[in-house]
């Protein structure tokens, strides 16, 4: 659908969709490190048809342009949601000092010399349980297969 919405022809539609199909089955070893698969060959999509456009010189007016920039925003939110979902669930797994240090400098975007005050450890042991934190959060996202 979103093929011929851009394309406005039902036969460069179809092409334009199986160039994107072939992207994808090429790229196929990519698409497990993406946190949304239908976000990213939407973009594929979308940026095809684009291409197809500007090689036959076909310019879109104004409204179309838009719409095909709030469809690009909608898939946005969605990824985002799901990039907060992920994140807070990993979060639930973490010990209470890295989930605080976490917090506290990627959430909150705290300094670390103001998280160590308030938790009264060092900077460095800051740095050492943010780094911790973070790489463990990678790992529980990894392995609940939530595509970031």
């Amino acid at each position: 659908m979103l093929c011929c919405k851009i394309l406005n022809n039902r036969e460069d539609a179809k092409d334009a969709l199986q160039e994107v199909f072939i992207k994808l089955w090429t790229g196929r070893g990519e698409l497990k490190s993406l946190i949304n698969i239908n976000a990213y060959a939407t973009t594929v999509t979308r940026n095809l048809c684009l291409d197809r456009l500007r090689t036959k010189k076909i310019f879109l007016n104004e409204d179309q342009i838009k719409g095909l920039s709030n469809d690009q925003e909608q898939d946005d939110n969605e990824c985002t949601k799901v990039r907060v979902f992920a994140i807070s669930e990993a979060l639930k797994k973490l010990n209470e000092q890295q989930k605080l240090v976490f917090t506290m400098r990627d959430i909150e975007n705290m300094e670390y010399n103001e998280i160590s005050d308030q938790l009264g450890i060092s900077s460095e042991n800051v740095r050492v349980v943010l780094s911790r934190a973070r790489s463990k959060v990678r790992d529980i996202i990894k392995e609940s297969r939530v595509l970031i």
